[in-house]
């Protein structure tokens, strides 16, 4: 399917103005964007035409996709749990207790609604660390999102470390550059307080 956007305001990049232009979507990716109509050679192998649906979009913007640089999507669950307390109490009294009871399958419906409110929201890429990251993954796989992706690595004490880190290798391993490279995975220690200092020395050499 060829779409044709047209009279919308381009904002192409933060260093330019906005300008009026039109976009060309060709199947699943963007074929062309730029000031007034499409160049037939600047479009697909049916030059200027015809398109499936042309859209009107006097008033509205078109422009890159936001980036969320950190999130924990299936934490959408938890959306005003307990959220007047301080973050030490709010984590240890409340957010860590209850996270203890999810399951697989939930982390997984989670990050797909996630995913939805990110798109609705005009983000198109982002960061998330949590636990159960195939779910994550598998959410991203079917929402169209680009990602990078990790699991929590927690280890307090010295002999948790080499576990931890295994498993975020076998996430690396199972999904760096899956859906079409849309998948990146990365290393991620949680936080300085729930890490030693060894675990993110090694996690430093290996990535």
């Amino acid at each position: 399917m060829r779409i044709l956007l047209k009279g919308f305001t381009i904002l192409p990049s933060p260093d330019r103005p906005p300008e009026e232009g039109s976009l060309v979507i060709s199947g699943e990716r963007i074929a062309w964007v730029g000031v007034g109509s499409p160049e037939p050679e600047s479009d697909s192998d049916d030059d200027d035409g015809p398109f499936d649906r042309v859209l009107e979009g006097q008033g509205r913007l078109v422009m890159p996709g936001l980036v969320n640089a950190h999130t924990h999507l299936a934490m959408v669950l938890f959306r005003g749990f307990a959220d007047d307390l301080p973050l030490k109490e709010w984590l240890e009294g409340a957010i860590w207790p209850a996270e203890r009871h999810l399951k697989p399958q939930e982390v997984y419906w989670a990050a797909l609604l996630g995913c939805a409110e990110l798109l609705h929201s005009g983000v198109t890429a982002f960061a998330d660390m949590y636990f159960y990251m195939d779910e994550v993954a598998r959410a991203v796989e079917v929402s169209g999102l680009r990602a990078q992706l990790a699991y929590g690595m927690i280890a307090p004490d010295p002999e948790k470390e080499g576990p931890e880190l295994e498993r975020g290798l076998e996430l690396v391993k199972r999904w760096h550059g899956a859906a079409e490279g849309r998948i990146q995975v990365a290393l991620a220690p949680h936080a300085p307080y729930t890490c030693g200092a060894g675990l993110w020395e090694r996690a430093v050499e290996l990535a």
